[in-house]
């Protein structure tokens, strides 16, 4: 006969285990957190990473230790701050006690529990920088370049990286640091995808370009995010299809979070000032436009269709300019109205004006 026993358990530890005939069934302890969100589940575990244990705390920085020693009172602090106080006054700066010697010894045990907690919280920083939906990496980034500010200062693993982590090397952290304030931002980003990039990631750097290119930035930066992404995806260059690439920018300024920089008409602007032939733009509008106008994504013969009756409106405009003067692409455009009234735009206005211009010259 099979016996069933019931154990409890700390909330959301849940396990299964089979020995012989017996199957133990593990269930939750009642208790308010089986009720926790999974936001609030998620804000517990940045509370983890941005805030250090206070007994891993050196009382005269408040910082995480690095190299902890305890002193003749038996009091712990960061190797570098008492040494530079023993130096002025051979007292114990918590209790201001004299003390017999100034001599220090290193803590082992809290020197591996800091160096521990200093490698799970930066590891899980850089992940949390290198994941899609993150949408804030800055502020990731950054507490990762504060945790392992002391091991950048030692040189570095393999590769120039920090605790061995992709993209994270002494330059990196450095720059973050000497660079604190929020108008470097996007630098300090860039810099990070670039070293990724470098070392083989191309596919986390171009997650982080992509999320650089759908901020509202100036131009020069969005300029700059796109050349990272084309270099992560091969450049224009080396494209052995150029649809391909095509549909990839395509869907850079209409999926999901294309705001900004990223909205079609303005991100040809982009594309032009990135290097990308006036050619391969205009096959960048007229899969958009082609896409507009189906029902789902434009295949050939929809964009065939398109690219002639703009043709034809364009050549009429020509005709119309010759005879009128109206300059191509103006606030008239009846030609590309026609285009937009018969369904062909779809809602990209703006774009087929663009569009039309490129066509027109």
């Amino acid at each position: 006969m099979v016996s069933v026993r019931t154990l409890q358990c700390p909330p959301y530890s849940v396990e299964h285990a089979t020995e012989s005939n017996t199957i133990t069934r593990m269930t939750l302890a009642p208790s308010s957190s089986l009720r926790r969100s999974l936001v609030e589940i998620a804000e517990v575990a940045d509370n983890d990473l941005f805030e250090s244990p206070p007994d891993l705390l050196c009382p005269i920085t408040h910082e995480l230790f690095y190299d902890p020693v305890i002193n003749a009172a038996g009091q712990v602090y960061e190797r570098a701050a008492i040494e530079k106080a023993l130096a002025h006054k051979l007292v114990d700066p918590i209790s201001n006690l004299p003390l017999d010697t100034a001599a220090l010894t290193t803590v082992w045990p809290m020197k591996s529990k800091a160096a521990a907690y200093r490698e799970r919280a930066v590891r899980g920083c850089i992940a949390q920088v290198c994941k899609p939906s993150c949408r804030t990496p800055i502020r990731y980034l950054r507490r990762a370049a504060e945790l392992s500010a002391g091991a950048a200062a030692c040189g570095g693993g393999p590769g120039g990286s920090v605790l061995g982590l992709p993209g994270l090397t002494r330059e990196v952290v450095e720059y973050l640091l000497t660079h604190p304030s929020s108008i470097y931002d996007f630098q300090a980003l860039s810099r990070f995808a670039a070293s990724l990039a470098a070392g083989g990631h191309r596919d986390l750097a171009a997650g982080l370009y992509t999320k650089l290119l759908q901020q509202d930035g100036d131009s020069a930066q969005q300029v700059e995010a796109l050349r990272g992404l084309l270099a992560c995806w091969g450049g224009p260059e080396e494209e052995e299809d150029e649809q391909q690439l095509v549909e990839r920018l395509a869907g850079l300024s209409c999926g999901e979070g294309a705001e900004g920089c990223c909205r079609p008409a303005r991100f040809v602007g982009v594309l032009l000032a990135a290097g990308l032939s006036e050619e391969l733009v205009v096959r960048f509008c007229e899969y958009i436009l082609g896409s507009s106008s189906a029902a789902g994504p434009a295949g050939p013969p929809q964009q065939q269709q398109l690219q002639q009756q703009l043709a034809s409106s364009c050549s009429g405009r020509l005709s119309n300019r010759a005879s009128s003067a109206e300059p191509c692409g103006s606030g008239g455009m009846s030609g590309a109205a026609a285009v937009a009234a018969s369904g062909g735009a779809g809602g990209n206005a703006d774009l087929l004006y663009v569009y039309t211009k490129l066509r027109c010259g």
